[in-house]
């Protein structure tokens, strides 16, 4: 029955509309988010978990920033091991080769090893990164040095940063304290052929250098002292390696660590998208939907606003 006081139809239509408009309105939200959960009130339960997920995320990814950044100390130290432990074989050489070196021959010797020195002392103090140096101990420098090791959750459930911390006595190459260094220390041959000797300048005391020629009287050091340069550089290269192993150790711990932190946020994340994520092919197939059901709308509306006005001409007519 059609009534000229109350359009059911129009009604109708109207209601089809508004229908279609706000699950239009919701599609492109959606779209434009890419979310299906954006606020509490779509799901409560599952906006509170990925909140609380988030949080979690955001503090693997402080941790990942804190071992890339060791890493990237320990790496640059690391960095040195193969132009330190060249030199260091090519003075072990150069005194095995001259245990019967002539006069002249051991002067260019020495020369060649005083040049080598002053090539790993450059090497050490350059293997820094953002100011942190491990092979090289500046007076006054801590012993230890703290790191961001990885992830620990408290007892509460709340994450946190674990630190790691390296030994750098077994680590430091070049001490200007003059109480350590794996290379500036003073050595001791086995043979007690000398009083011990040391590889730099400036650094250890009451020693002779490593050389063929004796640093304070010019003297030219006799067979027995050439063994035990020998011996001495051998202790020397040993220590270094060991210190080199310590780094490398230490160094795979915090790789470990920073893959299983960018594993397990990288996880945690798609987690979260599972649940807060929108479906973006389904979206835009329904919101395609929601259009042609807008515009059917829009059309029965504009037949149903005419229909009064028809049968009012019938009447009339």
């Amino acid at each position: 029955m059609i009534s000229i006081h109350y359009n059911s139809q129009a009604r109708s239509a109207e209601k089809l509309l508004r229908g279609a408009e706000k699950a239009s309105a919701l599609g492109q939200e959606r779209l434009a988010s890419g979310l299906r959960i954006g606020a509490a009130k779509d799901n409560a339960a599952y906006w509170s978990l990925s909140r609380a997920m988030s949080g979690d995320v955001a503090t693997l990814n402080v941790v990942r920033d804190g071992l890339s950044q060791s890493l990237a100390v320990v790496d640059t130290a690391m960095a040195a091991a193969a132009p330190v432990l060249k030199g260091l074989d090519r003075i072990k050489e150069i005194f095995t080769i001259g245990r019967q070196a002539t006069p002249a021959e051991a002067l260019v010797y020495d020369r060649e090893i005083r040049s080598i020195a002053d090539m790993l002392e450059s090497t050490v103090k350059s293997a820094s990164f953002g100011g942190v140096n491990l092979l090289y101990r500046v007076t006054g420098m801590a012993t230890t040095r703290s790191f961001v090791g990885g992830l620990q959750r408290s007892g509460n459930g709340s994450l946190g940063i674990n630190r790691m911390t390296l030994n750098l006595s077994q680590t430091v190459l070049i001490d200007e304290d003059k109480t350590g260094g794996l290379m500036s220390m003073t050595y001791f041959d086995r043979y007690n052929y000398t009083g011990g000797a040391r590889l730099f300048a400036g650094y250890g005391t009451g020693a002779l250098f490593l050389a063929f020629y004796n640093s304070q009287t010019g003297a030219l050091f006799n067979t027995n002292w050439r063994i035990a340069n020998s011996d001495m550089i051998e202790q020397i290269g040993t220590a270094v390696r060991d210190g080199f192993a310590t780094l490398g150790a230490f160094q795979k711990r915090l790789e470990t660590q920073r893959d299983y932190v960018e594993q397990l946020a990288a996880l945690q994340g798609r987690g979260i998208g599972r649940l807060v994520n929108a479906d973006l092919t389904q979206e835009s197939a329904r919101l395609r939907a929601e259009e042609t059901r807008r515009q059917l709308a829009v059309q029965s509306l504009s037949i149903a606003n005419g229909m009064p006005g028809l049968s009012l001409q019938r009447l009339l007519g």
